[in-house]
């Protein structure tokens, strides 16, 4: 937390969505909080180890952040589940 004058400043998270991808159809999706595109893509990446699917998409509001497609052989070799 900064003080600007007599004001105390914080930072704001911003709202994001995560989209997790089977083949083109969205199967499920989580909210998640963070300080910018890059720690919103990093948090995407970890919830996408955490799963059964091999595509996650992020999204602020209407505004695509972008897409990460992992490899089914990755997702064992990181001890993520396997694809479903």
């Amino acid at each position: 937390m900064r003080t600007i004058g007599s004001r105390r400043w914080r930072k704001r998270l911003a709202h994001y969505r995560c989209y997790f991808i089977a083949g083109e159809c969205i199967r499920a999706a989580q909210d998640i909080e963070a300080g910018d595109d890059a720690d919103a893509f990093a948090k995407a990446d970890e919830l996408i180890l955490e799963s059964d699917f091999l595509a996650i998409e992020v999204w602020q509001r209407t505004r695509f952040v972008g897409r990460h497609t992992i490899a089914a052989d990755l997702k064992v070799i990181s001890g993520g589940r396997s694809a479903a």
